[in-house]
């Protein structure tokens, strides 16, 4: 019989093979994991197992592998989360473990992506009268990308007496239809001029990812290019002048340096996050969104409709009502998020350099308070949630 595990190690100093980390842990191979069951873990002196969540614990594992675990004096379970968990379904899985298999709280550990989520976790066990287990919060999007600006002493403009050269910036490294709609759109209401901007990495004969693949008649026989009734030529004059690595130093699949210094010279980013989808679970904020606040940026954040929450729920504050925020409350539809998105940008292209200039003074107070969180947090930040890179902080804590 095999079981779910997603990962299984043991520890044993005196092994010397396929040694980890220099902590002799151990990966034991996916068929065999009835090596739990077997007395030659007695042996071992520490078994850990892995999940990538802590949901639905007895579907997962026979009840009979967690009574065994009980019995063993070192036995961990290490679980990994979604950035968008569910609290509820956690905890009861925690309170079955304690509870019910008589495994130590202090033998549970539990990675999730937000220091909120960490104290909702130790609020709810706490009423529950069990004791608290091991939970780490870390973030990796806010780890890279405070890690970059620390590493290459990039600092953000926080003050200016002048308009920059450009209103607004948005970089998409990768093609999704619903970013291409976005620059449609702002092409249509003459608005691309305004902005500092990236499209796609992607490449017609050589790219890393197959929906990059895409060419430029593809692009310009796209519905929502043939649904257009004006400037559909400038659309077809942009595609066919467009360079198809849009990074500015032609590296294609990454951001290069340089990028920060386009924010630098432009207001308000506009966050082409990785999803805009209503989605409960799931990567909600990256690093497209934290490398605006570490620029100390204004933003209008095109994600999922929770992405201006979580920001709220991790200290960090929003820009309305200067900007008009309501592009977070529409319905599910991404033609009217991004509508609702281009109608904002264009209300604030249409502003008097003299109105812009003092809605920018309001906006950039929030922004720099916003630089200020991040860098805290990402101070705060340091531990890693990879299983198979975890820093000596956890395993000294657990061995």
């Amino acid at each position: 019989m095999t079981f779910s595990f997603d990962y299984l190690y043991y520890y044993n100093k005196a092994e010397t093979n396929e040694i980890m980390y220099n902590y002799g842990l151990n990966r034991i191979p996916s068929h065999r994991h009835r090596i739990i069951e077997d007395t030659e873990l007695e042996n071992h002196s520490i078994y850990l197992i892995g999940f990538n969540d802590l949901y639905d614990i007895d579907n997962r594992v026979p009840s009979h592998i967690l009574t065994r675990l009980s019995e063993l004096e070192n036995t961990h379970l290490y679980a990994k989360h979604d950035f968008f968990i569910n609290v509820n379904a956690t905890i009861d899985n925690i309170y079955k473990l304690i509870i019910n298999y008589k495994i130590k709280s202090n033998n549970i550990w539990i990675v999730v992506a937000y220091e909120f989520q960490k104290q909702e976790i130790e609020k709810q066990l706490f009423k529950l009268g069990l004791t608290p287990i091991n939970i780490i919060a870390f973030d990796p999007y806010l780890n890279q990308i405070y890690n970059q600006v620390i590493n290459h002493n990039i600092k953000p403009e926080i003050s200016f007496k002048t308009l920059l050269p450009k209103r607004f910036s948005a970089f998409s490294r990768r093609y999704e239809y619903w970013r291409f709609k976005f620059f449609c759109d702002l092409i249509e209401n003459n608005l691309l001029d305004k902005f500092y901007y990236t499209f796609t990495n992607g490449h017609p004969e050589s790219v890393p990812y197959p929906h990059e693949i895409i060419t430029k008649e593809q692009l310009k026989n796209l519905d929502n290019v043939k649904q257009i009734s004006k400037n559909k030529e400038d659309i077809h004059t942009w595609i066919d002048n467009m360079p198809y690595c849009l990074d500015l130093l032609e590296q294609s699949n990454s951001f290069p340096l340089k990028i920060y210094e386009l924010y630098k010279k432009s207001h308000i980013n506009i966050v082409l996050e990785t999803s805009p989808f209503n989605a409960f679970t799931g990567i909600i904020i990256t690093e497209k969104t934290y490398r605006a606040i570490s620029m100390a940026r204004p933003f209008i954040l095109f994600t999922s409709n929770m992405g201006l929450t979580l920001l709220k729920n991790s200290g960090y504050e929003t820009f309305e009502p200067v900007i008009d925020e309501s592009y977070s409350r529409v319905d599910q539809s991404i033609e009217s998020k991004c509508k609702a998105i281009v109608k904002e940008t264009m209300r604030l292209a249409s502003m008097s350099d003299t109105e812009f200039y003092n809605v920018i003074q309001n906006l950039q107070e929030i922004a720099n308070y916003n630089f200020k969180n991040f860098m805290q947090l990402g101070s705060k930040n340091i531990l890693t949630n990879s299983i198979t890179a975890t820093g000596p902080i956890l395993w000294n804590s657990i061995l």
